[in-house]
């Protein structure tokens, strides 16, 4: 299997893609700039990619969003208005996909299922275990950094959620539907000119993969998702050709936006020690200095 440059620039346009339109989203409920927001979200990628059901990530996203003068209410209203959002259009996507390409759901079930019974399935669940005690120990470390909300935090964040103007939330969710979409089509794109699985299979076994990443233990789904990815592959790949197909997929959906978080989480630490905690100007991580404008406090 040998993938080509433009491939790998179409993937790498995908990742571009979800970011901006993941920072879009967030600057509709959050002021801030495009690039502060794709920052902020980039940057928590990075710790979300390491702890259980990117919860780290939230934490990270909460306390670096707050510091920038966000109030809990209105980061409480974000996060959960997000996650209705990816909820409501995977589900719109997968529901479809499962029953029009019912047999292919069936096969890779199959496969999963055979692949749980082997002798390989041990080494994984050593390998979920030992993900999960690092990733809720990484978890928990970021969790004492962030007070839990008070009852009039909460009752505003309700009220937020449920009162945005309906071009907002169209908006939100149109916005949702692309970045939602990039994710998805980056295992087909890296997959095209395979023989085998159709594009049906790909859709489909993208978003679970994807779901998996998001709400297994392990951090990012780390060796379940990967079985996943060979049960569903293993009929139609050679094992060096699965084995090269999955770092890939795994780089782009993965590595690629953790990579680019770690080094503006290194970038962001560096300006702290060259700059006194009191300073009311943050340095952008593209190099700006902007003032921060506190919103209303809950």
């Amino acid at each position: 299997m040998t993938l080509t440059p433009p491939q790998h620039l179409a993937a790498l346009g995908l990742v571009v893609l979800d970011a901006v339109a993941r920072g879009a989203r967030i600057r509709l409920m959050i002021p801030m700039s495009l690039p502060r927001a794709i920052a902020v979200n980039v940057s928590s990628d990075a710790v979300a990619a390491v702890t259980p059901a990117r919860l780290g990530g939230e934490l990270a996203r909460f306390v670096a969003l707050r510091r920038w003068g966000a109030s809990t209410a209105a980061l409480l209203a974000a996060s959960a208005t997000e996650l209705l959002a990816d909820t409501a259009v995977l589900l719109a996507i997968a529901v479809p996909c499962a029953f029009v390409f019912v047999h292919a759901a069936r096969a890779w079930a199959g496969r999963l299922a055979a692949l749980a019974g082997s002798p390989a399935a041990r080494w994984v669940a050593v390998l979920v275990l030992v993900a999960t005690l690092v990733g809720a120990a990484a978890a928990r470390r970021y969790r004492r950094r962030v007070s839990a909300p008070g009852g009039d935090a909460l009752r505003e964040a309700w009220r937020l959620l449920w009162r945005r103007p309906r071009a907002v939330v169209a908006a939100l969710l149109g916005l949702t539907v692309v970045s939602v979409a990039a994710r998805i089509a980056v295992l087909p794109v890296l997959a095209a000119g395979i023989s085998g699985p159709h594009l049906g299979a790909l859709v489909l076994g993208s978003v679970g993969l994807l779901v998996g990443q998001a709400v297994l233990p392990t951090p990012s789904g780390a060796g379940v998702v990967d079985a996943g990815f060979v049960a569903g592959f293993a009929g139609g790949l050679s094992g060096r050709d699965l084995g090269k197909l999955l770092l890939v997929w795994r780089f782009y959906s993965l590595a690629l936006g953790a990579l680019a978080g770690s080094l503006l989480l290194a970038r962001a630490a560096w300006m702290r020690r060259r700059r006194p905690a009191q300073s009311p100007l943050l340095a952008s991580p593209f190099g700006r200095r902007v003032t921060v404008v506190p919103l209303d406090s809950a």
